[in-house]
């Protein structure tokens, strides 16, 4: 889905939290020049300008804790909701909604090339959620009622992404280059399937209410198109289906769960 946040173009009030453009000093090595074995595989660095050394990206507590790109004049938009910009990263895009009713969208840039860490699976290895209870709404609410825990959490990913307004302000834009259409745009791992490639899918869908609860789970079956990638969409058994924006949106993509089966048409020979 593609998050919607109240922002502000400068730091005032609530609005505390800078989302960032791609910092100068990034750098990124694609590795097939080193060896021809590890083709499509990189790494994200920087220079350490005392060891003189490549040394990985600063991570999400480098960043967001001890702040280390401050003065650089790299924030663009500030968020007043932690959780907010934390679900905006992992999505990749959104729409920003400024006091003034002016709206934009941002879209994914780079990011630090850390690991990426489930805060779903975190919080349920710490036993503060039920595995089978969690959603993007159930870790909403727990930091409602935890906010201190907040930042210890999140920092545990590691991953942190860099925006860059969308110029032609059309709307999320996935990795092929196009708009996505909700629930006709699938995200996938383009290392076993080919970007554009027109699939079948079948899932169970949760049915939302007014309330944005879920009534009910049912099965759907529709074509897509594989028009997007994501850092967390790794092998076969993997792919994600674009919403929309929005908070139905959201609530759909909170509670999404169970298998699927998903067909590629191809050409016959």
């Amino acid at each position: 889905y593609s998050p919607i946040c109240q922002g502000s173009l400068q730091k005032q009030g609530p609005f505390k939290y800078p989302l960032y453009l791609i910092p100068k000093d990034l750098k990124v090595a694609n590795l097939v020049e080193f060896d021809p074995t590890l083709e499509g595989e990189r790494i994200v660095y920087r220079i350490d300008p005392t060891r003189e050394e490549v040394v990985p990206y600063w991570s999400r507590e480098d960043i967001v804790k001890d702040k280390v790109l401050k003065g650089q004049n790299l924030e663009f938009v500030y968020l007043k909701d932690r959780l907010d910009r934390f679900y905006l990263m992992i999505e990749g895009s959104g729409k920003i909604t400024l006091a003034n009713g002016k709206t934009f969208w941002l879209r994914y840039s780079a990011t630090n090339g850390r690991p990426y860490t489930s805060l779903g699976k975190t919080l349920a290895k710490a036993g503060k959620l039920p595995e089978d209870m969690l959603s993007l709404q159930s870790i909403r609410q727990y930091f409602q009622r935890h906010p201190q825990e907040m930042d210890g959490y999140l920092n545990q990913n590691e991953r942190f992404v860099f925006f860059v307004e969308d110029e032609q302000n059309q709307g999320a834009t996935g990795a092929a280059g196009v708009v996505l259409t909700p629930e006709r745009s699938i995200a996938i791992d383009r290392r076993m399937f080919p970007l554009g490639a027109i699939a079948y899918i079948e899932y169970p869908e949760p049915e939302i209410n007014g309330q944005g609860k879920v009534v009910r789970y049912a099965e759907k079956g529709r074509f897509v198109f594989c028009q997007d990638t994501g850092g967390v969409i790794k092998g076969p058994g993997r792919a994600d289906i674009y919403f929309g924006e929005g908070e139905r949106a959201f609530a759909k993509a909170g509670n999404i769960k169970g298998k699927g089966r998903l067909y590629f048409l191809l050409k016959k020979s």
